[in-house]
């Protein structure tokens, strides 16, 4: 499924699609599973309004934790969706335990690459907007590299550096897409379902977290696919270059 020759942004967000599309039944309980954990400080908050609410710093507390688990369950699963994902971009039939079982051999890898380039973007982002979106595109393919290519942690991070410099806007416009797609859709459903939803949920934020839950189980393994993709795309366009230079 991997193409031989560096296609545009089009044929890149395309392939992506396809890819999903290709392990659609394997991958979409990790995406509900990793849209869940990604709505659990949602979930504790919506809670907090229902329930009686938790005072002063056992609030603080309480988020914070949910945050530490979310990070330690996240970073599992988008460990095996990329595996999953690159195994099916090389045309192998792979089981979902087994790309469960090659997340959990690069757990620690995976975990600290994302904390270390978490960080960098979020303190790029509290500085300045655009610093952080430029540090976070560059970073992109850090976690990937783990699972593809079998790299430690400043491997991974350093490689994706090495990959985007010179694709940058490339890279971007092409993540671009699929998160716009997905942002405008999120929108729209919630518009469309959130009447029906939140007459059946408790209070009207629950309709906007089973929007977003529906959304991002459907479409976000698209992006996950983009970006696996993307990787390949820009490994052909970096050895095109150094063809033709030589």
């Amino acid at each position: 499924m991997y193409p031989n020759q560096p296609k545009g942004i089009g044929g890149v967000v395309g392939a992506g699609w396809h890819l999903y599309k290709a392990c659609f039944f394997k991958i979409l309980p990790l995406a509900f599973i990793t849209a869940i954990v990604g709505s659990l400080t949602d979930f504790l908050e919506v809670t907090r309004v229902i329930a009686v609410p938790v005072a002063g710093s056992n609030q603080l507390v309480i988020l914070f934790l949910s945050l530490v688990i979310t990070i330690l369950i996240m970073v599992w699963l988008m460990g095996t969706i990329y595996s999953l994902l690159s195994e099916t971009a090389l045309g192998h039939s792979t089981r979902l335990l087994s790309s469960l079982q090659v997340a959990s051999h690069h757990y620690w890898k995976l975990l600290i690459v994302f904390i270390i380039t978490s960080i960098i973007t979020i303190v790029g982002l509290i500085l300045v907007v655009v610093p952080g979106i430029v540090l976070g595109v560059f970073l992109i393919f850090s976690l990937p590299l783990v699972i593809v290519d079998n790299r430690g942690i400043g491997g991974s991070i350093g490689h994706s550096l090495k990959l985007v410099a010179g694709s940058w806007w490339h890279v971007f416009m092409t993540l671009l897409i699929p998160i716009i797609v997905i942002a405008v859709l999120s929108c729209v459903s919630f518009f469309i379902f959130g009447g029906t939803l939140s007459n059946l949920a408790s209070t009207p934020r629950w309709s906007n977290i089973i929007s977003d839950i529906i959304i991002m189980t459907l479409l976000s393994p698209w992006l996950y696919g983009t970006i696996i993709m993307l990787l390949n795309n820009v490994k052909l366009r970096k050895n095109l270059k150094a063809s033709i230079i030589s």
